[in-house]
């Protein structure tokens, strides 16, 4: 009798449950056994009613739904969703997908078998190849590459057309891209959950970290297919950078500098010279409010919590 490998799909939602529906639809069509987690994250929009309401009956998946109390960010609500998995003792795999998202039939299929084969090498933690939703022929990201000594982040191949240039081992990637990140059961039980200390933003720059300090690599799976929206519900938006929300750019601050001091210490100098370049382009863009803003983060980013 083969052996039944289980994943756990787990959902955030906030705020745009219409985007949870769809991406839920979408997963109806993986054939493989799977359960769906969908948290939201205090949306305060009765999104798990609206979300009940509006699924189709034809749904084949076991959907468990948690209400959280507060907004907790990315981590603490993916985390939560995690615990809850752990809890029922029968998960393999764990999958973190980004609510804005919609799955080619065969993704989870190809996500397992890129497991399983990278298994002897410690390969624990996955990513997928990303395309944007509104035009699936271009590519957000298949990885990216983290500068430590600058704190620059690049996702490679953003803005591509996917021309399957990508589609083979790419050693400059070190992190993967937080709208689809499939864990194994045993990366979990020795590396841990998502790191709580950013709230949105370098998450997934911290689980990397960790994983290579714990002798686990990483790995993108091109032939996984994940087309994303992409930060609708905090205000991102990769082609509009003058219009990111200030609560996208004091996290993006924040947490570069957090992450830095946590890993990298000894490249502070160097991330603080970096800012020099960001408070050029707000002052260029004149988005005055954000200058007072960089300067409270550069010297008190250890304590600075996000007041709106």
């Amino acid at each position: 009798m083969p052996l039944i490998l289980k994943t756990y799909i787990i959902l955030l939602n906030y705020k745009n449950w219409e985007d949870t529906v769809q991406c839920m639809i979408s997963l109806n069509n993986l054939p493989e056994f799977f359960e769906v987690i969908v948290i939201d994250n205090n949306s305060q929009n009765e999104s798990i009613n609206n979300i009940k309401k509006t699924i189709p009956t034809s749904i084949k998946y076991i959907i468990h739904y948690l209400q959280l109390d507060e907004n907790l960010g990315f981590a603490k609500g993916n985390n939560a969703g995690i615990r809850f998995a752990l809890s029922k003792n029968h998960g393999d795999f764990f999958w973190i997908l980004n609510n804005d998202t919609v799955v080619a039939p065969d993704s989870l299929q190809k996500l397992i078998l890129a497991a399983q084969d990278g298994k002897e090498k410690k390969v624990g933690l996955l990513g997928s190849k990303l395309l944007y939703y509104h035009d699936k022929t271009i590519l957000q990201a298949v990885g990216g590459y983290y500068n430590k000594w600058w704190g620059y982040t690049k996702e490679i191949g953003n803005g591509e057309v996917d021309k399957g240039q990508y589609d083979i081992p790419n050693p400059a990637i070190n992190i993967l891209i937080g709208a689809s990140l499939f864990a194994t059961k045993s990366f979990l039980d020795e590396v841990g959950l998502i790191g709580e200390d950013y709230f949105i933003y370098y998450e997934e720059h911290d689980w990397a970290e960790r994983a290579k300090r714990k002798g686990w690599q990483i790995e993108v799976v091109n032939e996984c297919k994940i087309y994303h929206k992409q930060g609708a519900s905090i205000g991102a938006n990769a082609h509009l950078n003058n219009q990111k929300s200030k609560l996208s750019d004091f996290y993006s601050f924040r947490n570069k500098l957090l992450f830095t001091y946590k890993y990298h210490p000894f490249c502070l100098p160097t991330v603080y010279l970096s800012f020099g370049v960001v408070l050029a382009n707000r002052i260029a863009r004149k988005q005055w409010d954000r200058i007072p803003l960089m300067f409270r983060i550069l010297l008190y980013f250890r304590i600075i919590e996000w007041k709106g």
